[in-house]
């Protein structure tokens, strides 16, 4: 029954995504069609490596591994990521999408930030406390715990990639002509940003930004636009194996194949995590992942706190999470396993966040189409991406900007519209005297 219920959803989101290929292939600007790809590969395909594959094991993951053998758990899962498509298509479309087509060229000043942003990583990085651990791709990840005072400023690092990507995206879609070696100046960039991450998710982000940039200034459509998809998917199939390789196999001793496929299923998947945060619904009593509605969201409002004026300030719904995954009580433990909007929405509000998660992405999307400015666009594809695969404390500075961006262009346009009103206003004289 439950392989029935997959395959249906795996068959209704499979529509959607070949509903957003041929939009996108057709030149639609809306940014959700780019949202869709995003979910259906963190929260479909897994559905799918379940039919081929079989669920993974999931060892001591023992939250992972109840929610993953119950039964209701997994068909309000497959209800849910049939209702996620319906809500992106029917609220997340602006109704006038287009890229300001604007004759002067950008404000250099604009330019000039975007400039020191990209490059800032490197520059911060030699003010850590050992910089040395920078030296060999993603041993400041490895050797964190033995060096906490270089683990503390890896966050202003981290963050600092983030941004530089994302400055990248900016300054590719203010160009105006974009060749086909037009990003080809940006790749050392793009590279130590990746390279002084660590992560796979800074790559991943630069790779949907430029393909992002070059579909939005119309360089890829139909055929083109499918052979960058297909290309962008396989390196970041290559760059995870050399990842999990260097980082994760040799050190955990990683060498049985199950372990490899529950290894990737739980790098990759965010079924399993909406999984569970269902399974704590039907089953409060059994697992509690928060302590109260809305607990993470309160650490989102108060982020700026500093916990040594607040002991007890909630912590990112990550920490919680995990916790529950181990079922234990609430507390951090050093690391959090990586958790996505959809699933913490509907800790935060109950069955009614089925709607407000997907809800929630699909504005991010329509307000920064509706605004028509070629920042936000890459803007809100980057932050509603992120939002499907990680939570919000990882990209906070993103999202402030985001928002800030939103609240400026929508001010300028405002007063824009004031002024035009204005002068359509004033009485114009009938007759002229001499």
């Amino acid at each position: 029954m439950i392989d029935l219920v997959k395959i249906i959803t795996i068959a209704w989101g499979t529509a959607w995504l070949i509903a957003a290929i041929k939009q996108l292939s057709q030149g639609t600007k809306s940014t959700v069609w780019f949202i869709m790809i995003i979910w259906y590969t963190f929260f479909i395909v897994p559905l799918i490596l379940d039919l081929s594959l079989g669920s993974p094991h999931y060892g001591g993951y023992k939250g992972l591994r109840i929610a993953a053998n119950d039964s209701n758990a997994n068909l309000i899962y497959c209800l849910y990521m049939c209702v996620v498509p319906l809500v992106f298509y029917l609220f997340g479309r602006a109704k006038k999408v287009h890229i300001e087509q604007s004759s002067t060229k950008p404000h250099k000043l604009l330019i000039a930030v975007l400039q020191i942003l990209m490059i800032s990583p490197i520059v911060v990085a030699c003010f850590s406390p050992h910089p040395e651990l920078y030296l060999k791709y993603g041993s400041i990840i490895a050797e964190m715990e033995n060096f906490p005072e270089a683990e503390q400023f890896n966050k202003i690092v981290s963050l600092c990639t983030l941004v530089s990507v994302a400055a990248v995206g900016i300054l590719l879609m203010l160009r105006p002509r974009l060749t086909v070696f037009s990003f080809v100046p940006y790749l050392p960039w793009l590279f130590l940003a990746v390279w002084l991450n660590g992560k796979r998710a800074v790559f991943i982000m630069a790779l949907v930004l430029i393909v992002y940039a070059y579909y939005q200034k119309g360089k890829i459509k139909g055929l083109k636009l499918l052979g960058a998809l297909i290309l962008s998917v396989s390196l970041m199939a290559g760059f995870s194996n050399f990842y999990q390789n260097e980082l994760r196999y040799e050190q955990m001793g990683i060498t049985d194949s199950d372990d490899i496929y529950k290894n990737v299923r739980v790098d990759f998947g965010r079924d399993d995590r909406t999984k569970m945060t269902i399974y704590a619904e039907l089953h409060p009593q059994t697992m509690k992942i928060l302590d109260y509605r809305g607990q993470s969201l309160l650490f989102d409002l108060t982020f700026f706190v500093p916990r040594s004026m607040w002991p007890d300030k909630p912590w990112p719904y990550a920490v919680y999470f995990t916790s529950a995954m181990f079922m234990m009580p609430p507390d951090y433990l050093g690391f959090g396993m990586t958790t996505s909007w959809l699933e913490e929405a509907i800790a935060n509000f109950g069955w009614f966040g089925m709607l407000i998660g997907p809800l929630f992405i699909a504005l991010l999307c329509r307000i920064g189409d509706s605004l028509q400015s070629r920042l936000l666009k890459s803007l809100s594809l980057l932050v509603a991406g992120l939002f499907l695969v990680v939570h919000l404390a990882a990209f906070m500075p993103l999202f402030l900007i985001w928002f800030a961006s939103v609240f400026t262009s929508a001010f300028i346009r405002l007063r824009a519209r004031k002024r035009v009103s204005t002068v359509k206003a004033q009485p114009v004289d009938r007759y002229i005297t001499v």
